[in-house]
């Protein structure tokens, strides 16, 4: 009975990381629909709320059974918790405090499931969950792609580019990434042979759906891998790896001359202008805006409502519906301030920190997973904006964040000897022993 539950437990896990993914359903209901098609999607928003409170309430009966872990994983991120402290409260500053209160629960909430996750699974356990997601969301991709209806292709100004089970290329685009990553750690732990068939396979995807930003995480992202599997598995000896880094800092610099004397072929090939689709022309003035309230900003998504809200600035300056800042560091900013900002970056060095330290105890490929995924975070919202965003991404954070100081007490107590401490030897005074 015991055995049962468990498994029933980690189904629900996988369906409502799946879930948390917006895989699969969002676009069954929306027929469909790509941008620029001229078809209207349905309302999704009654269903998806009613089975994202479905997985909360499960979520924290779960958690709940676990509350000394939970207790200890909240004491080790005191810097995480005031920030979600601040993006619960902000709907008191908030210009639209109604909507504000609910997306600082659904943020929240995503918190607390990524505290479920890390309290009830040891990273390396969480690995293997993230792999069985992710062949999930490969396998079922491709189905969408090539069996009609054609879900899987995008029509309208995205044309031709592939989705896969994702409303949007893009989201679809970083998710494969996302799974290459964890294709090729899970290959390095397990040497399955099915991982070194998904990982090419992944990355195909990702070049398919013409996401430049999704091509450049899953670059950066398994270059890392790459590197600290080859430094700490592999031993390579500080001879060959200061070369190596040399001529890998020398490639992309060279890259990047090359890029800045040829921005104009790069813009014909992506199909991008030279200010990244607009985004450096609203930059600067979202750097204004912050100004204007820099400590606690304008509330948790309490800036884009188009010409209602402060975003109005924005829309009339460059002619067109600016729906996002487009850089996950501006639009955290704009939310939760400087001071939120702050935390997350105080987060964020802490967690990096942690990971290293982990990778120095254990060597093995589960301890890569965490820097792998906070180079992703850092990469993806350089042009994205899903630093603090309701979703995946920020569950995975959360759930690395609340893991590692968890993991770090596993090793600690793993290395302490089981039993009394053996007994000194016997220390016998110099000469021979003397009565009275």
């Amino acid at each position: 009975m015991e055995k049962l539950l468990l498994k029933l437990e980690k189904i629900f896990t996988i369906a409502a990381l799946m879930h948390f993914s917006e895989g699969i359903i969002p676009l069954v209901l929306s027929r469909g629909a790509s941008e620029g098609d001229g078809s209207v999607a349905p309302s999704t928003q009654a269903l998806n709320a009613g089975l994202f409170l479905l997985i909360y309430f499960i979520t924290y009966v779960l958690l709940f059974l676990r509350w000394k872990r939970l207790f200890y994983a909240l004491t080790q991120n005191i810097f995480l918790c005031l920030l979600v402290l601040i993006v619960g409260f902000s709907f008191f500053w908030s210009l639209f405090p109604d909507q504000t209160l609910v997306e600082s629960i659904r943020f929240i909430s995503a918190s607390g499931f990524g505290l479920y996750f890390a309290t009830r699974y040891r990273m390396e356990d969480q690995l293997e969950i993230f792999a069985t997601l992710c062949t999930i969301m490969v396998a079922t991709s491709v189905l969408f792609i090539f069996l009609p209806p054609r879900y899987g292709i995008m029509g309208g100004v995205h044309a031709g580019a592939f989705r896969g089970i994702y409303v949007h290329k893009n989201h679809f685009g970083l998710m494969m990434a996302l799974s290459s990553v964890i294709f090729l750690l899970q290959f390095f732990e397990t040497h399955k042979q099915r991982f070194k068939f998904l990982l090419p396979f992944a990355l195909v995807l990702t070049v398919l759906s013409k996401s430049g930003g999704a091509v450049g995480v899953a670059f950066a992202a398994l270059l890392t891998c790459c590197f600290v599997y080859g430094y700490k598995t592999l031993r390579l000896k500080l001879l060959y790896l200061v070369p190596l880094f040399f001529l890998g800092v020398t490639a992309t610099t060279g890259f990047f001359a090359w890029a800045v004397n040829n921005l104009v072929l790069i813009a014909e090939v992506t199909g991008e202008d030279l200010t990244l689709t607009g985004r450096t022309v609203f930059w600067a003035l979202l750097v204004r805006m912050v100004q204007e309230r820099p400590w606690f900003g304008y509330g948790y998504r309490g800036f884009w409502h188009g010409l209602k809200g402060p975003s109005r600035v924005i829309i009339q300056v460059t002619k067109w519906p600016v729906p996002e800042a487009h850089n996950g560091f501006l639009e955290a900013a704009l939310s939760v301030g400087l001071v939120g900002l702050g935390l997350f970056l105080i987060t964020y060095i802490l967690t990096m920190l942690r990971a290293i330290y982990c990778l120095h105890r254990d060597p093995r490929p589960w301890a890569i997973w965490p820097i792998a995924f906070l180079v992703i975070i850092v990469v993806c919202n350089l042009t994205e904006s899903s630093l603090l965003n309701f979703g995946f991404f920020w569950l995975v954070f959360s759930s690395i964040v609340f893991s590692l100081p968890l993991k770090i007490r596993e090793m600690n107590l793993e290395s302490i000897p089981i039993g009394p401490p053996n007994p000194p030897p016997p220390r016998w005074p110099n000469g021979p022993i003397r009565s009275g």
